[in-house]
């Protein structure tokens, strides 16, 4: 299920420098009044399973995560930590 939030950043197609701290950016639906307080950040890496990046992160439309090891087809999701079907999901992008 689809809920409150959209994924800005990264968008579609960018690439991310492996071994950096990278911007994750979203925008939240409910700008005045956030169903959550806090949201997980999780990455799958070449089609394999989603897994937690950053979880635990303050509602707030961004932060930093790790862009960890080389990825060719790499994905996010936001998960509302209050609410686990509420979620977005990134376009694809890459770890070099």
């Amino acid at each position: 299920m689809v809920g409150p939030l959209a994924i800005i950043a990264p968008a579609a197609g960018q690439v991310w420098n492996a071994g950096t701290n990278q911007l994750v950016q979203w925008a939240n639906r409910f700008v005045m009044n956030p169903p959550v307080a806090t949201v997980s950040i999780e990455i799958s890496r070449n089609n394999l399973p989603f897994v937690a990046l950053a979880p635990g992160r303050l509602n707030n439309g961004l932060c930093f995560v790790p862009a960890g090891p080389a990825a060719v087809l790499a994905q996010l999701r936001i998960r509302c930590d209050g609410a686990p079907n509420f979620f977005a999901e990134s376009g694809v992008f890459s770890v070099q």
